[in-house]
Parts: structure tokens; sequence; C-alpha cells
């Protein structure tokens, strides 16, 4: 991670690091941009099961996306014969 020299700062771990110096970070390192009150965790071990939980909500959103697309669909189709 770089801070590129930012006013506020970049904290690892609570700790400010240096304007434009490279900064290797480690599973579970905390950190934090500026004022923030958001702080992001990096979770190198659990990346591969985390990517395959979010692909999978993905894919169930966009299948439950294209139900709602067909279920509408039909509806028009029904809608038009009784008229």
């Amino acid at each position: 991670m770089i801070d590129l020299g930012t006013e506020m700062g970049t904290f690892i771990n609570a700790e400010r690091i240096e304007s434009n110096v490279f900064v290797e970070l480690h599973p579970k390192d905390i950190f934090q941009c500026g004022e923030s009150s958001r702080e992001y965790v990096l979770l190198h071990d659990a990346m591969p099961e985390l990517l395959k939980a979010i692909e999978e909500e993905h894919a169930n959103k966009t299948k439950a996306q294209e139900r709602r697309g067909d279920n509408e669909a039909n509806k028009d189709k029904r809608e038009k014969k009784s008229t």
C-alpha cells in the first residue's frame, strides 16, 4: 500500500504510514484512510471462500432477476391473449 501524499494520511494497524513509501500488507492487517471511521481488514487466507460466496450471491440475484423478467413477460403475453 502507498499513501500518495494525502493530507489526512493512511493508517495501518492504527499507525500512520509515511507518504510515497510502499508498505506491505499482511493478512489481518487493518487499514484506514484519513479520518474515516471505516476500517478495512485484509483477509488473504479467506479470499477464495469469500470470492466464491460473493459469486454465488451474484448468481442467485441474477437468476431471481431473470425469473422476475420471465414472469413479467409471461404476464404480458397472458394479458395480450385475453384482449
